[in-house]
Order: structure tokens, then C-alpha cells, then sequence
């Protein structure tokens, strides 16, 4: 699964649900717009799954503080399985 890597200060290190450009470290994979991609810290920890938009000064918003898979979109919402 293709993923992002955020810095250190990151505010989705605190609690906060988005993650902004600005705080992006690396790019894994090869997430395209709309893509559910895993979100992980410096240390290679998983922090989440999220929906990815690099059009967007929010790149990722977090829906899971799980990694999800198998998540597929219908007409209005995204449906997904915990693993």
C-alpha cells in the first residue's frame, strides 16, 4: 500500500485528523488522488490510513487510526475492512 511519511512535528502526531503539505516527509508507493494510503511516523510506525489528494494543501485526511484494506467507494462514501 502506497503511503506518506510525515515530520516529526507533525500535527496528526497530536491528535489533529489532517496532514498539510508542509508536513510531509516522504512519499511511499504511488498514491494517486483518492487513493486510501497508510500514514506512519519518522520511526516507520503506522499511524493511520487516510484518503490522499496532492492537489490539495490537505494531502491526507485520517478516516482510521487502524490501516485499512480492501476499501472501495460507492457513489458517497468509502467502505472499507479493518485488518
Amino acid at each position: 500500500m502506497a503511503g506518506i511519511v510525515v515530520k516529526p512535528r507533525a500535527r496528526i502526531l497530536h491528535g489533529h485528523d489532517w496532514v498539510f503539505s508542509s508536513e510531509v516527509l516522504k512519499v511511499f508507493g504511488k498514491p494517486a488522488d483518492g487513493d486510501v494510503i497508510s500514514l506512519k511516523d519518522g520511526k516507520d510506525r503506522l499511524i493511520g490510513s487516510s484518503i490522499y489528494n496532492s492537489k490539495s494543501q490537505i494531502v491526507a485526511r485520517r478516516f482510521s487510526r487502524r490501516k485499512q484494506d480492501r476499501c472501495r467507494r460507492s457513489r458517497w462514501r468509502w467502505t472499507c475492512e479493518e485488518i
